[in-house]
């Protein structure tokens, strides 16, 4: 059986406060390191807010093909906050990574 691919954690690069229709919102950006992605696979990234236990994404961020993502979510200042990388495209289960460190949205 061939190993599966597993991706490296998101690396956090930003975040800036920011309103969505006039609600409070970050704008995170991130790197994710795309070396080994086998063929016809992409990255996504998913951000789950740990002080209230939900996801901030409920669909997977999309990772640009120089390994950066950008994703608006709901913000309440002082929330911890951390991101996933999942393997897109596998007809199984989908592998997924380490947690990111843990941020505070703004």
């Amino acid at each position: 059986m061939a190993n599966q691919f597993t991706p490296q954690p998101p690396e956090i690069v930003s975040i800036q406060k920011t309103s969505f229709v006039g609600q409070p919102a970050a704008i995170i950006s991130g790197t994710e390191d795309l070396s080994g992605v086998p063929s016809g696979h992409s990255i996504g990234v998913k951000l789950e807010n740990l002080t209230v236990g939900a996801w901030l994404t409920y669909t997977p961020v999309t990772v640009n093909s120089d390994g950066t993502w950008n994703a608006v979510v709901p913000s309440t200042s002082g929330d911890e906050a951390i991101a996933w990388a999942i393997v897109m495209g596998y007809t199984g289960p989908n592998s997924t990574s380490d947690p990111s460190k843990t941020f505070v949205l703004p």
